[in-house]
């Protein structure tokens, strides 16, 4: 029956009139996908926006700036000035243990995105002060956003496949969230969760999606949320 639910709301949303906040359409973890699609609505509603620093979930998880360089094959630094990171120390894999985690926002090409690593405590030497940035992917044991996901797309395999022709032939697709990500770790109920959105064309589908790392450092689809239309504004942008 849920299946047959998900499938009749994201086919039909484009069709329905809302003011401008999430649908959930696909919910692993029913707790936290109905608390998070309350907060969002509700900062929608009052604000247009999610405010992720007034909320407590988010706010949560401390982070402090950080200052990184690329190392030159003279030995001189170069300290990276498109962007920032901050740095903060939590168990985001949930697996009872704390890890380093890097939240990168960076400048790419015409706005600000986000990429975010995570690493085993054990490379907290190299983050005391400033660190070179150069192969510090390599010692990441995860890592997703922007530059880090495989073709800069992030399929989302818990709606049901769509099916389109290419080359005459039929192939099954899945909905994909792609361009420009931006990811905020936050904690309900003492697990670790990450909210992630990207940055689509105005008349495409806009997804926000919460993932939840494993112990095992594996990305696990928690809760989908798609924006809803804002008829008003949509029959504005035809006139």
């Amino acid at each position: 029956m849920r299946k047959v639910l998900l499938v009749l709301v994201l086919f039909l949303l484009p069709s329905i009139c809302l003011a401008d906040e999430y649908v959930l359409v696909m919910s692993k973890e029913d707790n936290v996908c109905q608390h998070m699609l309350k907060l969002y609505n509700e900062d929608l509603r009052k604000y247009g926006e999610v405010r992720y620093d007034e909320h407590e979930e988010f706010k949560a998880i401390k982070w402090e700036e950080k200052k990184y360089y690329t190392t030159y094959p003279d030995g001189k630094k170069h300290y990276m000035d498109n962007g920032s990171v901050l740095m903060s120390r939590f168990d985001i894999n949930n697996d009872g243990k704390e890890e380093i985690v890097l939240k990168f926002t960076q400048f790419f090409k015409r706005e600000f995105a986000d990429n975010l690593y995570f690493f085993k405590s054990e490379y907290s030497h190299f983050f005391k002060d400033e660190f070179d940035v150069n192969g510090l992917h390599l010692k990441a044991i995860g890592k997703m956003g922007t530059m880090a996901f495989m073709g800069n797309t992030y399929a989302l395999k818990g709606l049901p496949q769509i099916s389109e022709i290419v080359g005459g032939k039929e192939v099954k697709l899945f909905y994909v969230m792609g361009g420009w990500f931006y990811v905020n770790p936050f904690v309900f109920k003492e697990a670790s969760y990450i909210d992630m959105r990207d940055d689509d064309p105005p008349d495409s589908k806009k997804f926000l999606v919460i993932l939840k790392y494993t112990k095992d450092n594996q990305l696990k689809d928690i809760c989908y949320f798609l924006k809803a239309v804002n008829c008003k504004n949509k029959n504005q942008r035809r006139k």
